[in-house]
Parts: C-alpha cells; sequence; structure tokens
C-alpha cells in the first residue's frame, strides 16, 4: 500500500474473522488501510495463496507500512468481485509491532 509518512517500515499483522453463518464467505478482493496518530497505510490488498474469508474462518495476514503511531481507524472492504461477493465479517484484530499491542 501507499505510504503516508516517511520512515521505517514496519509488519503489522493482520488477523480477520469471517462470520459462522450461512453465505458469510467471499471471493472478493479484500483490502484494508490503518490511520494513525503519525499517518497512516493505504489500501493494501489481504491475500495469501489459501482460500481466504471463507465462513466461519480465521485469515491471518501481514501489511507492510510506516509506523502510523497509535492506530485510531482500520478501513477495510472488498471490490465486490465474483459470484457471491457479500462479505459477513466478525472481527478484525491488527497488531502493531512497534507499541506491541492489538
Amino acid at each position: 500500500g501507499d505510504v503516508g509518512a516517511a520512515g521505517a517500515l514496519i509488519k503489522y499483522r493482520v488477523t480477520v474473522y469471517t462470520s459462522n453463518i450461512r453465505g458469510a464467505g467471499t471471493d472478493a478482493n479484500v483490502s484494508m488501510e490503518i490511520h494513525g496518530t503519525q499517518g497512516f497505510v493505504g489500501a493494501s490488498k489481504l491475500e495469501t495463496r489459501a482460500n481466504n474469508f471463507e465462513k466461519g474462518q480465521k485469515d491471518e495476514f501481514e501489511v507492510t507500512g510506516t509506523d502510523v503511531g497509535e492506530v485510531n481507524k482500520i478501513v477495510i472492504g472488498h471490490d465486490n468481485s465474483g459470484l457471491g461477493a457479500a462479505w459477513h465479517l466478525a472481527q478484525v484484530e491488527l497488531y502493531h509491532p512497534v507499541l506491541q499491542k492489538l
């Protein structure tokens, strides 16, 4: 993704939980932004080789970007691609490696 402030790159750990209800999963392309007190990380695609974002599933990703400081907002969404693109997101956890907290 794009970086909002100059500085060393760090790796955020993102854990995404898809709801365990009928039709919750998606095959669309999911991306997220991270906003904080010292900058932001622009839209970064969440992707691994696995079939991500399926019903009742927990998926883990790394998002590389600058240190945004104290995180105050994330934006997560998808591009509505593929059949049955609707997605029911249960929870997102973002681990900040510099501050060492979720």
